[in-house]
């Protein structure tokens, strides 16, 4: 058994032991796990999210005691252990080693994560260059995976060649963002989504029906996350008053994903930004809320000192995040080694 191997059988039993704790006392255990971690914290990213957990913690009344007893309750061990050890240990700690070694090593940045967007069936991003780029991206300090679904042709997709990546790479974290019309055109395969353990699903809060999906996932007991765009002043009033935060946990969802739009204005952009950094920091809900680019660019420059995004379009586009919007590069991946693309790609100072 390797080392890495070894640390993880070892933090399997601590979580194993420390869940059913949480669920009995959860503030004098959840402390207590935190400190362990801090035990196991070697790079700066994890000290630092340490240190703010230990922070947070300190107050007695945080509703993130709250929100780490409802996971414990509702969630699956498995899926629980497999998901938190697959980003935490995996892609934050181990990865992140790995990276910031090959970035020494090759003299760019390697981003944290890969965001594959996927529409219909005549322009899908092969599901068999997705693993081959898997298998490249965890060589490099990769462990966690994004995909967007959209509404194209959903009524006659197949999930099917998806699901066997997240299959075959169980050290992997894998995120399935889910468009408004899921319901309607994958009905039979809500329940199926609940079977990966390395798997959690977010679900467009502005689809008819969504909070019956995240009722059939706390049925199955999995992690369940919601997300929604803003591009219009409605919306980011919406967020902004908190109405958005309070149905997102009426609903039962752990976690919170908001998107800004590629023109929406900037100054109104930063205000999101800033109101969800506060509302965590505050700990205002029991549930985790997060703006996607900007949250996704911070834990890169935390891993690393660049930040770095390294998105993939249908067609195999490669796009970048420029601090306002996710566009296309004149870069695309299609037949190319993940190397290659991210020699080229722009990075952010």
């Amino acid at each position: 058994m390797d080392r890495n191997s070894f640390t993880r059988s070892i933090v399997e039993g601590l979580v194993d032991q420390y869940v059913e704790e949480i669920r009995r006392d959860p503030k004098r255990s959840i402390r207590k796990l935190v400190d362990l971690g801090g035990q196991f914290a070697k790079g700066r990213f994890q000290k630092q999210i340490i240190g703010l957990m230990q922070s947070v913690l300190s107050n007695e009344k945080s509703p993130y005691y709250t929100f780490a007893q409802e996971i414990a309750e509702n969630t699956d061990l498995n899926k629980l252990k497999t998901f938190g050890i697959n980003v935490g240990l995996n892609s934050w700690t181990v990865g992140a080693k790995t990276i910031r070694d090959k970035e020494l090593e090759l003299g760019y940045n390697i981003p944290w994560s890969l965001t594959f967007h996927v529409n219909d069936l005549l322009s899908s991003f092969p599901p068999d260059d997705i693993q081959r780029l898997v298998k490249e991206g965890k060589a490099c300090g990769i462990y966690t995976y994004l995909f967007h679904f959209t509404n194209a042709g959903l009524e006659k997709f197949s999930f099917s060649n998806y699901h066997a990546v997240v299959d075959r790479n169980p050290d992997c974290a894998f995120v399935y963002f889910l468009p408004p019309d899921f319901l309607k055109g994958q009905k039979q395969n809500i329940s199926d989504l609940g079977s990966f353990a390395n798997l959690m699903v977010s679900v467009d809060e502005s689809g008819e029906g969504w909070e019956d999906v995240l009722q059939i996932w706390k049925e199955n007991r999995c992690l369940r996350a919601v997300h929604r765009f803003c591009s219009t002043k409605e919306d980011k009033e919406d967020i902004v008053s908190d109405a958005w935060m309070n149905r997102v946990i009426s609903a039962g969802a752990s976690f919170a994903f908001c998107f800004t739009t590629p023109r929406y204005p900037v100054a109104e952009r930063k205000e999101l930004e800033s109101y969800l950094t506060t509302i965590r920091a505050q700990q205002k809900y029991p549930g985790f809320p997060m703006d996607y680019y900007a949250d996704h660019l911070l834990i890169d420059q935390i891993i690393s000192d660049g930040p770095c995004y390294l998105g993939i379009l249908p067609d195999g586009t490669v796009t970048c995040y420029d601090g306002c919007t996710e566009q296309g590069t004149k870069q695309n991946i299609l037949g190319k080694p993940l190397l290659e693309i991210l020699k080229r790609h722009p990075i952010l100072d």
